[in-house]
């Protein structure tokens, strides 16, 4: 038999851990509106969402499928992508604007989009304001 006193206790561990998830997720907000997003040289002339995209290609060691990189940039901020060619097309563009930099961006057929090793710390470097 659960007596009063036991009952209350679990009520108030109850609205306790409900209280830690609500403050949890608006630390969560907060943190992401104090993020400054890293920029690359405007000498590339990326837009935002070149800038996106090549952010979470930086983040990847393996092959990303356009489907993915979908959900990543565009989802997050309510957007929906006109068509999943977006994905190419901008890969196509931001391959044009940063060759010039020796920066290459490959793509493994039906696997998808990846930054070589080299690359990826050479852009790091880069957000990280070492270059």
């Amino acid at each position: 038999m659960v007596t009063a006193s036991e009952r209350q206790l679990v009520l108030e561990n109850a609205r306790l851990r409900e209280e830690i998830d609500q403050l949890k997720e608006q630390l969560r907000v907060a943190k992401q509106a104090l993020l400054v997003p890293k920029l690359f040289p405007m000498k590339w002339r990326l837009t935002p969402l070149e800038t996106r995209m090549l952010r979470f290609l930086v983040a990847r060691e393996h092959p990303v499928h356009a489907e993915r990189i979908i959900e990543a940039i565009y989802i997050p901020y309510g957007v929906q992508p006109a068509s999943y060619n977006i994905v190419g097309v901008c890969i196509h563009r931001m391959r044009k604007k940063l060759k010039p930099f020796g920066i290459q961006i490959h793509n493994e057929h039906m696997v998808g989009y990846y930054l070589s090793k080299a690359t990826r710390a050479k852009l790091r470097k880069t957000l990280n304001g070492a270059e």
